[in-house]
């Protein structure tokens, strides 16, 4: 990772509700753009034969690393400029809470939870659910705007503390 280089995240099972096809494109489209950023997938499934192959036929793959399963993300995601969710059907998203306790803003689908929990432009950005070129456009905004990024940290973290703990009443 070059010390200019974005770090991005993903902790997540590869199914396709979970769209982490978009993610590898969405890699694909930033490298195109000359946006250097690498994605971080922390993850196993069924998909990861063809996730791999899709980075390779998108010439991506060197934007990509594909980490298998992770027991203990939080150093993954404490490390990380910005965690990527595309889910399409998020009910739960106890990852996005574990994200914004590292002060790590998200950028994810607006789908589902992800929408409820992410509060746009301010803990993170929101994209178009299975739409690679809007994931890759806030992306590209979030790289851009050095102050944004470290704004979103600190909002993410406040707001998991504020929202998101057992000591709130």
């Amino acid at each position: 990772l070059a010390p200019d280089e974005l770090m991005m995240s993903s902790v997540t099972l590869l199914r396709p509700f979970k769209s982490p096809e978009t993610l590898v494109e969405a890699a694909a489209i930033l490298k195109q753009r000359g946006v250097k950023a690498r994605l971080f997938m922390a993850g196993d499934g069924d998909m990861l034969p063809d996730l791999k192959a899709l980075g390779e036929r998108l010439n991506a793959s060197d934007r990509i690393e594909w980490l298998g399963f992770c027991r203990d993300p939080r150093s993954l995601i404490q490390a990380s400029d910005a965690f990527l969710l595309a889910s399409v059907g998020e009910a739960g998203g106890f990852v996005l809470s574990e994200a914004m306790g590292c002060g790590t803003p998200i950028i994810g689908s607006r789908s589902g939870v992800i929408s409820e929990i992410v509060v746009e432009g301010k803990t993170g950005l929101l994209a178009t659910p299975k739409n690679a070129a809007s994931f890759a456009d806030a992306i590209e905004k979030f790289a851009r705007d050095e102050p944004l990024r470290k704004a979103m940290r600190v909002n993410s973290r406040e707001r998991m503390l504020s929202g998101f703990t057992t000591d709130i009443n």
